[in-house]
């Protein structure tokens, strides 16, 4: 029976028990082996013990991550503090303004003014005071009245975005999946939820609008900042109904409901009552307090209702809510308007009886007002002049008349836009530090603290203004807020009940509790993090503390709820019945896919690195979760596979069997070197498991974090070759075979499980870290309609051409990836360093289509040149999104050489234009799926295209101006020494092969170079000539600051600059010779890099010999010419005369070798005829038919195989030992050569080079099917290819005359404008000269005349300034924010606890609690491959300063103590388990050892009192157990 293959991680069932640290306990063979000098585990000699450890961790991916570690936590503590005083200050200056606005909002209101106002009008010895008059009170009326709309228009600008760029109409009329709707019911009831929208949002509007305009004016204006803080009598009532018998703590939770609902209503009928009895107080105003408040309270409802309330009409409100996911952008689309026009009707009605006019309301004055001031008389006893020192009584003017003054009437417009900075930089940070994971300390602390702020600054101020009229005079002048005077502090708390105002504060504080225990969601969406799309700007601390969501979603799966609650989907006959969909279906699963060719060790290296830091990584966070039980949100599940291409040869061209080439045999080299260089000390992995496949071979490691390597080889005799055709493998093979082919799942949790499965597409040299990988799926997380994501990618080399290449991916990434992840969609996601969604590659006309041939000419462009774009492509044409993260850096091997990196673009230009046209000619399409793509970002997409086309046109015009300028040749000159290499170049690349075009495209980008720098001498000239203000100065240094700023906002990149350089000197050849490279050899299909000469195949020997007897036979002559010249079918004539004559001796051997391989052949097919043995051993081809492959005798024992050695009485006594078969004992897995290298002890002491086990019946079945459907190998067809290749031709021709009449035109046309500029041109606005001419007459008269010089553009010349400004400031623009996003996401991401005192604490049961990351960071410090009884830092061995140097021979002593074998498991045991006090120096580790302890003793306890517990996921999807 055959032993089921352990490779990759198997789908966990919730009822299976937690599996045990060890994945391979049962396994003989150790893991990996530490300071082994030989490639055995013997320990060496004593004379043989001299080692060579691995060098310290550097790489660039690891430099990058450690470069500004420190910096980056200072950053975020900084950010922490700014952050919590920009949200404090800006809630504390809008609500003091809006509390200021109102306050001039009460008719004849008589304030102080200070005199120095207006020094030249007021005497400053006198005191003045100031009475409002009804034009003024309309002004600040209408002030307010647009600082609540402004909050308004920006919900339904936004509305209309998601609406009309988003596909939110059509979710409008879609069906609530909880509730059976027929399909005329799904109409009304969306309008039946328009209509209770409305009816709260204006409830809410009427009430704001007689809180500002009836209460607050006659209100002292701190204790109208009191009575904000009772407006949650609503939301505290909806959230006490919503209570229900699930929460274990619900009656002690309705007691303090109960409590805060009377606290929040004793203001109701506090200040009125007390109002009313005040003889001149307004009883209408008073009365019109509670009003307010409870209509007020009606904006926060929907945070606050639940449908699983036992109260039938919360339940239907909370139905609302769940269908307010689909429906909210189309309803507040109308909403918005429909409260500004009941706040626009309380507005006039309340100011019409207040003054008494309603006519006057709609005199809006802001600059014409005229302010009476009344003089009043200065009382100073007459007995006592030393009042005022130096003063006679003639001095003290007694009542004045009302003096006029000029007063700035815009002063309500500057108060109303300060008020609305304030507020919306209030709600932008307050989302940002929410998206950041810093609520508590930077939002809820400061929001929280916006009321007492607020009063205490009133207090504070009046206090002043009341000992003195003249404070801040320059401030607020004579408009300030409402007190009263001669009140002091203690006073003001114990009149008129002010203490009550502690109560509101702590009721509105245990209303919004949820806003202390937020449930973490880094990065979120705003929908995620607040109820409603916008903000109230007049009441905005109270706005965005109800606002924001109570559990964000955490009772719900987020993901379902963000893909809008898909319908059920009906089971196919012969799956699952059963839809339960488990926790650990939810598990991030990560399969990084990378294809390998022809490497070299040090790119292998680099990749093999980057899996064994993510397997650290791994380990860490399973060992935290399984052993600590850690709940941690970003565990992940990880497993590798490389698909090899072309991974076999034959050692010689006789040979019938085939063995792993070179490439392989490198690739099995660096493995041990990779883990040594990982874990800083000697290793040895254990050697692969092999596998014979109906593809090749495959090779499986089990990495010292129990994460499995996989390599599948690839015989190109087999399966088909190239890189989408390994993408095609994967996907197959982990998306359909892995997943859809297991039928005990059902498909809901099939879809579920697609849902968190990421492929992690890879190139065989790529360089990167976990963090890289987490940063990606932070975004797919954040966004479950988010199909592909691509980190930063990093050129790495050396060279000139490398140099280019950094610039060039800098601004790349910097401008163009970063604005179109902004306006729309990433077009395309590198096959280097992306992931990608299961569930979007397993959609319809994805995955599918991603298996056509290419059977036309623009499938070889597109498809197969470009697979990463098309594949891209794809998915946005399925309505999925692409994006780019700045904050995930990856590093890969650029080409080196000028000629390898013409043939890379030679194959990424034309597939990049063709993926670009197929979006633009399905555009309509396009934009009706994909939410994210609009018609702007088509017409952005355009405009590059255009500028793409006629780019070389563009720069060859710009030659001729540089060498006019320069040289000061004329233009028709300069135009004719620029057309002859240009010319020369166009015919080479028609009709000379690449490499001569190649050659020719090196002299002429030297020679490009040198003019470049007469264009800089001639933009040098022209700036000092015609001035800074010309198109093209502005355009210079607009580009050039643009690239620093840019720079400058990607510190860590900055670098980057100055190879800009090198950019600028090879432009015309970039942008111009490799264009025409590019297009006139369309027709090159070949992959044109890592080309290396490469052994044959016997197939392809056999083939070249047959075709090469074909065309000598198609050559033959008959007659007496071919007698004499040989040319016949046999040695006959002349030729074949002397041939036998002068090199008889060759002759005669190759005629004698000839015969003998014939009798040969002659007594094999004898001997297999009569049912003999040969005398010889002949091994059979390594190519069998397919159905011995399907034979039943594939299921046998698992054994170790150890290379046989045929003797020949061994293999004349037994044939069938000869016969091979490719699935059961291919020649390759017995190579002594290759695999009895990397052999070890197992656990008998006996030698073994690796494990040989087989696949299941059912994925031999598989791979066959999918080979035969999709990846058999393509038949060489004559006809075909001649076929193909002329389309090529032909489709080159075409492009050719296209490309090459397109920028003829252009260059034509703009040059024969710029040659009559005097008749054809467009004025440029900037920089006009004046030219000033005086004329004298000859009646002695002057005369001046004054003439503007403009500068002077050809229209389409400055058509092109402005379409390249604009897209200059578009991706500007998107960069800022998309630098404002990424910023985000690093921070989020940040841990600032200090030095080793991670964050834990004990629980009153004497449990240890601490956070997921610290549980991490212990694991990962408990874990390292070293010694594990010691607690010294990994890489002991290496000497890192000179007194280690002087310790030879302690080094070599120690080295012999250490363990021979050991994992990151088992270190992580010894280490937790092992006796460490004894040792001083190691208090460090004996600290995290206990804290280790104390977590495993709570977590038994635990698990005794809650035998059946299991952990419940966090919100992504993570599965902790706890039984």
């Amino acid at each position: 029976m055959a032993r089921s293959p352990n490779v990759g991680f198997h789908i966990p069932d919730l009822n299976d028990s937690d599996q045990e640290l060890s994945d391979d306990a049962d396994e003989s063979i150790p893991l990996t082996g530490i300071n082994s000098a030989a490639p055995t585990d013997e320990r060496p000699e004593n004379w043989d013990m001299f080692e060579d450890p691995p060098p310290p961790i550097s790489s660039f991916s690891e430099d990058s991550d450690k470069f500004g570690q420190h910096i980056l936590k200072f950053a975020k503590l900084l950010t922490y503090l700014l952050t919590f005083a920009i949200v404090l200050g800006c809630g504390l200056i809008a609500k003091s303004l809006m509390l200021l606005m109102a306050a001039q909002l009460k008719p004849g209101r008589v304030t102080d003014l200070c005199p120095a106002v207006n020094r030249s009008v007021l005497n400053a010895k006198t005191t003045y005071t100031v009475e409002t008059n009804p034009y003024e009170n309309v002004a600040w009326a209408w002030a307010l009245f647009f600082a609540f709309i402004v909050p308004e228009v920006e919900t339904m600008l936004r509305s209309f975005r998601m609406c009309f760029f988003k596909g939110f109409v059509t979710k409008f009329y879609e069906k609530d999946p909880e509730i059976p709707e027929k399909p005329e019911e799904v109409a009304c009831r969306r309008y039946l939820d328009l209509l209770v929208v409305a009816f709260f949002e204006m409830c809410h509007s009427a009430g704001v609008a007689v809180l500002i305009y009836a209460v607050l004016p006659d209100l002292d204006s701190i204790k109208g900042a009191m009575l904000t803080n009772c407006v949650s009598v609503l939301p505290g009532v909806l959230g006490m109904l919503s209570r229900t018998d699930e929460d274990p703590n619900r009656p002690a939770k309705l007691t303090m409901d109960i409590v805060a609902i009377m606290f929040q209503l004793t203001g109701f009928v506090v200040w009125p009552l007390i109002l009313s009895f005040q003889s001149d107080a307004a009883l209408l105003p008073a009365w019109a307090i509670p009003f307010a408040l409870f209509l007020t309270s009606f904006g926060w409802w929907e945070n606050y209702v639940d449908t699983k309330s036992s109260w039938g009409f919360v339940r239907f409100l909370g139905g609302v809510k769940r269908r307010l996911w689909k429906t909210r952008y189309v309803i507040y689309f109308v909403v918005p308007v429909l409260k500004v026009c009941v706040y626009f009707v309380v507005m006039v009605v309340v100011m019409g009886l207040r003054l008494d006019d309603f006519g006057i309301v709609f005199d809006i004055r802001f600059g014409e007002k005229a302010v009476s001031l009344n003089a009043t008389e200065t009382r100073i006893p007459l007995q006592d002049e030393s009042v005022l020192p130096g003063s006679s009584m003639a001095d003290i003017v007694p009542l004045q008349e009302p003096t006029p003054i000029d007063q700035n009437g815009n002063t309500p417009v500057y108060f109303f836009l300060a008020q609305m900075l304030a507020a919306y930089l209030c709600y932008i940070f307050s989302k940002f530090v929410c998206k950041i994971s810093m609520q508590e300390f930077s939002f809820s602390l400061p929001v929280t603290l916006v009321v007492p702020t607020t009063v205490c600054t009133l207090i504070l101020m009046c206090g002043a203004r009341t000992e003195n009229p003249c404070a801040y005079p320059n401030v607020f002048g004579y408009v300030f807020w409402t007190y009263d005077q001669g009140t002091s502090v203690f006073d003001f708390f114990v009149a008129d009940f002010s203490l009550l105002w502690f109560l509101w504060l702590l009721s509105q504080t245990w209303i919004t509790l949820h806003i202390w225990t937020p449930k973490r969601e880094p990065l979120a969406k705003t929908e995620k993090m607040f109820v409603t799309p916008m903000y109230d700007s007049l009441l905005i601390d109270q706005s965005l503390v109800m606002n924001r969501r109570r559990n964000e979603l955490a009772n719900k799966d987020n993901k379902k709820m963000a893909a809008d609650d898909k319908e059920d989907v009906k089971l196919a006959p012969g799956f699952a019945a059963f839809d339960d969909i488990q926790e650990s279906d939810h598990t991030t699963r990560i399969y990084s896919c990378a294809t390998m060719w022809h490497e070299n060790s040090e790119e292998m290296m680099e990749f093999l690195k980057s899996v064994l830091r993510v397997d650290e990584d791994q380990s860490a966070r399973r060992l935290a979760r399984n052993f600590l039980r850690m709940k941690d949100p970003d565990y992940y599940e990880f497993e590798t596979h490389v698909f090899f291409d072309d991974a076999f040869e034959l050692p010689d061209p006789e040979a019938d069997y085939c063995v792993v080439n070179g490439f392989v045999r490198e690739l099995l080299g660096c493995m041990d070197e990779a883990a040594s260089y990982i874990h800083q000390t000697i290793m040895h992995l254990r050697p692969p498991t092999r596998y014979p496949t109906p593809y090749g071979g495959r090779l499986v490691w089990t990495l010292p974090g129990k994460t499995k390597f996989i390599v599948h080889l690839k015989d190109k005799q087999k399966i088909r070759h190239k890189k989408r055709w390994s993408q095609v493998m994967y996907m197959y093979y982990l998306l359909g075979f892995k997943l859809m082919d297991q039928d005990s799942l059902s498909l809901k949790r099939k879809e579920v499980i697609a849902e968190n499965t990421y492929l992690l597409a890879l190139d065989g040299d790529i360089d990167f870290t976990a963090r890289s990988v987490r940063m990606l799926v932070d975004l797919m997380k954040k966004d479950t309609n988010l199909g592909a994501a691509c980190g930063r990618i990093h050129p790495v080399g050396s060279g000139m051409m490398v140099w280019y290449q950094k610039f060039e991916y800098a601004i790349g990434h910097w401008l163009q990836k970063a604005t179109e992840h902004m306006i729309g969609c990433v077009l395309c996601s590198p096959g280097c360093f992306s992931l990608f969604r299961g569930r979007a590659l397993m959609d319809d006309s994805v995955m599918r289509k991603y298996t056509t041939v290419s059977n036309r000419a623009r499938h070889y462009v597109q498809y197969d040149q470009g697979e990463d774009r098309w594949l891209c492509t794809l998915l946005l044409k399925r309505g999925y999104r692409v994006e780019y993260s700045a904050a995930s850096d990856a590093y890969t091997h650029a080409p080196e050489g000028f000629g390898e990196f013409y043939n890379q673009r030679r194959r990424w230009v034309p597939s990049t234009l063709a993926n670009i046209m197929d979006v633009l000619e399905d555009y309509k399409i396009t934009v009706k799926i994909n939410d994210n793509i609009s018609m702007l970002y088509i017409l952005y997409q355009m405009m590059l295209m255009l500028g793409t086309v006629v780019g070389p046109g563009t720069i060859f015009l710009m030659l001729v101006g540089a060498l006019s300028a320069a040289f000061g040749m004329s233009n028709g000159w300069a135009l004719v020494l620029n057309l002859i290499p240009l010319l020369a170049f166009m015919i080479t690349c028609f009709f000379a092969k690449s490499a001569t075009q190649i050659k020719l495209a090196y002299v002429l980008t030297a020679i490009y170079a040198l003019l470049m720098c007469a264009v800089a001498v001639a933009l040098a000239l022209n700036i000092m000539e015609e001035g800074l203000l010309t198109p093209s100065s502005l355009f210079l240094f607009a580009t050039a600051a643009s690239f620093i700023i840019t720079a400058m906002l990607h510190p860590q990149e900055f670098w980057c600059l100055p190879t800009g350089l090198v950019y600028y000197l090879v432009v015309p050849s970039m942008y111009l010779l490799l264009q025409i490279y590019s297009c006139y050899n369309l027709n090159d299909v070949s992959w044109g890099t890592r080309d290396v000469p490469v052994k044959k195949s016997k197939e392809e020997l056999e083939r070249e010999k047959k075709e090469l007897e074909e065309a000598e036979k198609k050559q033959a002559q008959t007659g007496w010419m071919a007698s004499l010249t040989g040319n016949g079918q046999g040695d006959s004539g002349m030729a074949g005369f002397f041939r036998k004559m002068c090199c008889y001796k060759g002759y005669m051997s190759e005629h004698i070798l000839r015969s003998v391989d014939s009798l040969k052949k002659q007594l094999d097919r004898m001997e297999a005829h009569l049912g003999m043995a040969p005398t010889t051993q002949r091994r059979r081809s390594t190519m069998t038919p397919r159905g011995s492959n399907r034979s039943s005798d594939l299921h046998v024992e698992t054994v170790a195989h150890a290379d046989p050695v045929y003797s020949d009485e061994e293999s004349q006594a037994s044939a069938t030992k000869d016969e091979r078969n490719d699935l059961i004992n291919p020649y390759w897995m017995e190579d002594k050569n290759v695999f009895g290298k990397l052999g070890h002890k197992d656990a008998s002491g006996g030698h073994t080079d690796g494990q040989v086990e087989f696949l299941t019946k059912q994925e031999v079945t598989f791979w066959q099917d999918l080979i035969e459907r999709y990846l058999k190998p393509l038949d060489k067809n004559k006809d075909s290819e001649a076929k193909a290749k002329q389309e090529l031709l032909d489709l080159r021709n075409m492009a050719v005359f296209s490309f090459t009449m397109i920028n003829a035109i252009f260059i034509v046309i703009i040059f024969l404008m710029q040659a009559n500029q005097d008749v054809l041109y467009v004025n440029w606005p900037i920089g006009v000269k004046n030219n000033i001419t005086y004329v004298y007459s000859e009646d002695m008269s002057t005369q001046i005349e004054i003439a503007q010089d403009f500068v002077h553009l050809e229209p389409i010349g400055f058509l092109f300034v402005i379409f390249f400004g604009c897209v200059m400031a578009v991706q500007f623009t998107a960069m800022l924010f998309h630098r404002i996003a990424t910023f985000s996401q690093i921070i989020s991401s940040i841990d600032i606890s200090c030095g080793n005192k991670e964050k834990q604490r004990m629980t009153m049961e004497g449990n240890v609690e601490m956070s997921a990351s610290t549980a991490v960071n212990y694991a990962k410090k408990l874990q390292k491959i070293s010694d594990p009884q010691n607690s010294e830092q990994v890489g002991e061995s290496v000497a890192t300063d000179f007194s280690s140097r002087r310790r030879t021979m302690a080094n070599i002593a120690s080295s012999r103590a250490k363990p021979a074998v050991v994992s990151l498991d088992d270190a992580f045991l010894k280490r937790v388990g092992g006796s460490m006090s004894g040792d001083p120096s190691n208090e460090e580790l004996n600290r995290r050892r206990s804290t280790v302890m104390a977590l495993v003793e709570s977590n038994r306890r635990m698990s005794m009192r809650r035998p059946s517990l299991r952990g419940i996921s966090f919100s992504n999807g993570t599965i902790a157990e706890e039984s």
